[in-house]
C-alpha cells in the first residue's frame, strides 16, 4: 500500500514562540539511526509545522542519516522535517514508523534526493513509496514484537542514565567548594588529526560492522576502523550543547570510526576516561561556542575551558568510586547494541 493511500504529509503551522527547546524538533536535534531526539539548542520565532503525539517525523535533509522519530509528545518541527500522519483505520502509526525506519525505505528515499551539499528527499517519491500491505491485526503483531525490543532498549538506556546521574552527583559532591581550576588541555590528549570523514557514497560502498560516529552518535556502520580502545568524544559542530550549556559527550569503547564533527580525547594527569566523561557532563561550554547559525567548539577553545582542580587523593577516590558504575554501563551498552541488531534483523524480515 502506498503511503499516500494510508497517510498524509502535515503542513499545519504553529507559532514558534509557543514552543520550547523540549518540544521543537529540527534536523539538528534528531539523532541518526532512529536514535530519538534531544533538546534543541534554540527555538525559532517563525511559524513551523505542528505535529502531534504518534506522528512520524522524518528529516528531509541528508535522509541517509536515517533520522526518523515516532513522536512521543505534541510540538512543532522545522520545514526541513517532514511530518507524516497515518490513517489509523488502515495503517497503525507505529507500523508506519517501523516501515520508514528500514534500510530499504531510507535507501529508496535517499536515491530521490536532489542537491549536492544539502540533498533533500523528494516528497512525491515518499508518498509513492509502498509498504507491506497487512491487516490491522498483522500490523499490531509486528508492532508488538518491535515495540517490545524498543521498550527493552529504552529501559536499559534509562538504567544507564541513572548510573551516570549518580556518578555526576558524586562528582559535584567531591568538587564542591573547590576554587582552584585546571584547563581541559592539561588533562587530555586529543586525537583529532586521526579522524577521517567519509561521504555517504563512500560509506555505502564500505558497509560493515564497525560504528561510524558523528557529533551526537552513531551515523552508520563501515567495514574498517580508525580507533581501537576507550575514548571520549565531544561534539565539535552542529548540536554541540544541551539546554543547560553542557557539551554533547560520548564515551566510546571498542573499534570504531569517527568523522570530523567530534573531538576525540583520552584522559591523562590522573584522570580516567570515566572521570573525564563525568566532568565534561557538568562543564559549561558556552564561552567556547562560536558561530551563529552553525555552532562550533574549536580545539583551542576546548582546551582553554576550566574545571575544578581535584587534589590527588580526591581524584583517586572519585576514580575508584565510579569505575564499577562504568563497567556496568559498558556491559549494558553492549546489551543495547545486541538489541538494536535484533531489531534490525526483524525490520528486514517484516519489511523485505
Amino acid at each position: 500500500m502506498k503511503i499516500c493511500n494510508i497517510g498524509k504529509i502535515i503542513t499545519t503551522k504553529v507559532d514558534g514562540t509557543t514552543l520550547t527547546r523540549d518540544n521543537y524538533i529540527s534536523t539538528e536535534n534528531m539523532l541518526s539511526n532512529c536514535g530519538g531526539v534531544i533538546a534543541s539548542s534554540s527555538v525559532p520565532s517563525t511559524k513551523v509545522t505542528r505535529f502531534y503525539k504518534h506522528d512520524v517525523l522524518l528529516s528531509n535533509i541528508r535522509p541517509y542519516f536515517k533520522k526518523v522519530w515516532f513522536a512521543r509528545f505534541d510540538g512543532g518541527c522545522s520545514n526541513d522535517v517532514i511530518c507524516i500522519r497515518a490513517d489509523e483505520k488502515n495503517c497503525l502509526s507505529q507500523y508506519l514508523y517501523y516501515a520508514l525506519s528500514t534500510d530499504k525505505f531510507i535507501d529508496g528515499f535517499s536515491a530521490s534526493s536532489k542537491g549536492t551539499k544539502m540533498p533533500r528527499g523528494d516528497k512525491n517519491a515518499l508518498l509513492s513509496y509502498e509498504i507491506s500491505d497487512r491487516t490491522i491485526d498483522e500490523q499490531q503483531h509486528i508492532v508488538d514484537i518491535l515495540g517490545s525490543i524498543d521498550n527493552s532498549i529504552e529501559n536499559n538506556e534509562k538504567f544507564v542514565a541513572n548510573l551516570e546521574t549518580y556518578a555526576i552527583s558524586k562528582y559535584q559532591e567531591i568538587t564542591k567548594g573547590i576554587s582552584d581550576f585546571i584547563t581541559l588541555g592539561e588533562i587530555v590528549d586529543i586525537y583529532d588529526s586521526k579522524r577521517e570523514p567519509l561521504s555517504s557514497r563512500e560509506r555505502e560502498s564500505r558497509k560493515g560492522n564497525y560504528r561510524y560516529y558523528g557529533a551526537t552518535g552513531v551515523l552508520d556502520y563501515v567495514n574498517d576502523y580508525l580507533f581501537d580502545g576507550e575514548y571520549v568524544l565531544l561534539a565539535e559542530d552542529g548540536t554541540v550543547i544541551d539546554e543547560n550549556g553542557y557539551p554533547i559527550v560520548q564515551l566510546v569503547t571498542g573499534q570504531f570510526w569517527v568523522n570530523n564533527h567530534a573531538h576525540i580525547m583520552q584522559a591523562k594527569a590522573g584522570y580516567t576516561n570515566y572521570s573525564l566523561y563525568v566532568a565534561l557532563k557538568k562543564l559549561s561550554v558556552n564561552t567556547a561556542v562560536t558561530g551563529a547559525v552553525q555552532l562550533k567548539i574549536n580545539k583551542a577553545n576546548l582546551c582553554a575551558l576550566e574545571m575544578p582542580r581535584m587534589d590527588e587523593n580526591k581524584l583517586l577516590t572519585f576514580n575508584q568510586e565510579i569505575e564499577p558504575l562504568f563497567l556496568k554501563i559498558i556491559h549494558i551498552r553492549a546489551e543495547i547494541e545486541k538489541l538494536k541488531e535484533l531489531k534490525h534483523l526483524y525490520l528486514n524480515k517484516f519489511f523485505d
